[in-house]
């Protein structure tokens, strides 16, 4: 599970494997939207899809197919603006910034 993408998340980070950092953020979408963290889960794919644009790769299409889902489920969850929000926020990240505020909501949240 998410502690699983943990690891998987930091070995790709100090390989500086930054596909491979932008799919594990991916996965780590679904997680925390099991959760309820709807705001987390679209911060954590606005660095995801940001960092993809970066590198010029596309998902696949049935990835691509269930991120256009989560995103609108997340923005029905959350609404305009505060998804507005969180996805700017997530953006704007770089892939150093992302990995350390999924860490940071990883170790916050009892689930895990």
């Amino acid at each position: 599970g998410m502690q699983y993408l943990q690891k998987a998340l930091l070995a790709n980070h100090k390989a500086g494997a930054v596909e491979g950092v932008a799919y594990v953020l991916w996965l780590l979408v679904g997680g925390f939207l099991l959760n309820g963290e709807a705001g987390v889960a679209t911060s954590v794919l606005g660095a995801s899809s940001t960092a993809r644009q970066r590198l010029k790769r596309a998902f696949p299409v049935p990835e691509e197919r269930q991120l256009q889902q989560q995103l609108s489920d997340l923005r029905t969850t959350l609404g305009n603006d505060s998804f507005d929000q969180a996805w700017a926020e997530g953006e704007a990240m770089s892939i150093d910034d992302a990995v350390a505020y999924c860490m940071n909501a990883m170790q916050a949240d009892p689930a895990s």
